[in-house]
């Protein structure tokens, strides 16, 4: 990246430099006429060297996703692009609370289409099973899935639901990240704390993408609008065991399980 953008700023000096000897007069002296359009050219000139370095930045941006086995939440765009390696898909569904059944979510929520209704939800994963390439995760504060183990840098934990026990339905399709899927779920995560949410990082921006929110905002991505979204299942009412171990999500895990997601998208 910084050879790119060594390479645009010696070329934006030389286009100004062919700008100055262009409109000078071979004495040095300024033409006092063309003193506007000068200026026109100049800033033409400015706007060129503006675009050239947006493009070496958005040029710069890794289209890799980092090295090791882990998991996305699925958008209803499905999931994002691999570059070198095909995401793997699985589908968890959960069989919540029968009786008042009132499942929430936040007002705008981007899981993929039918995925969730007021008394049953489906979980959509994205896994990469290939170690691929040498990139680590960048530091930060989020939350990703875990595949076999957590990549350097994580720390893993797990929340567990209590689904709905009478005439349970839940079921599984594809390939899920790692936990235990029967009449209830635990799912375990791989979250990190060691940079600040407000400093973008650099992940693939070719396509829209989730992360879990780990803290009080969602970790900002270089090139990406992000949006703070939840959804809420309504578990078991009678003897509920619903629980946090570990370092997890951000959420809020009682009588409910309520997790925090955090969209990311190149238009909002």
């Amino acid at each position: 990246m910084a050879v790119g953008v060594y390479t645009a700023v010696g070329l934006a000096c030389t286009l100004l430099w062919v700008a100055f000897v262009t409109d000078a007069r071979p004495n040095g002296n300024y033409h006092r006429h063309h003193h506007g359009q000068t200026i026109r050219n100049y800033k033409l000139i400015v706007e060129n060297i503006a675009s050239l370095l947006t493009s070496v930045g958005n040029s710069a941006m890794p289209e890799d996703w980092p090295r090791g086995s882990y998991g996305l939440p699925a958008t209803s765009s499905g999931c994002p692009e691999g570059n070198g390696f095909s995401w793997v898909t699985g589908v968890r569904r959960h069989d919540t609370e029968d009786n008042n059944a009132h499942n929430q979510w936040s007002k705008t929520l981007h899981f993929p289409n039918g995925s969730y209704e007021q008394n049953d939800m489906e979980q959509h994963f994205c896994l990469k099973l290939e170690n691929g390439n040498n990139r680590e995760w960048p530091k930060g504060q989020y939350c990703i899935l875990a595949g076999t183990s957590c990549p350097n840098g994580f720390h893993e934990g797990s929340i567990s639901w209590d689904d709905e026990d009478s005439s349970n339905q839940n079921s599984v399709e594809g390939t899920l990240p790692q936990g235990v899927y029967d009449m209830d779920t635990r799912i375990y995560y791989c979250c990190r704390n060691d940079g600040d949410s407000r400093d973008p990082i650099h992940l693939p921006t070719s396509r829209n993408f989730y992360l879990l929110r780990h803290g009080n905002t969602c970790q900002r991505v270089r090139g990406m609008y992000d949006s703070d979204e939840f959804f809420q299942w309504d578990c078991e009412d009678v003897h509920h065991s619903n629980s946090v171990n570990g370092v997890a999500p951000s959420s809020i895990v009682g009588h409910d399980v309520r997790i925090h997601y955090c969209y990311y998208s190149r238009s909002q």
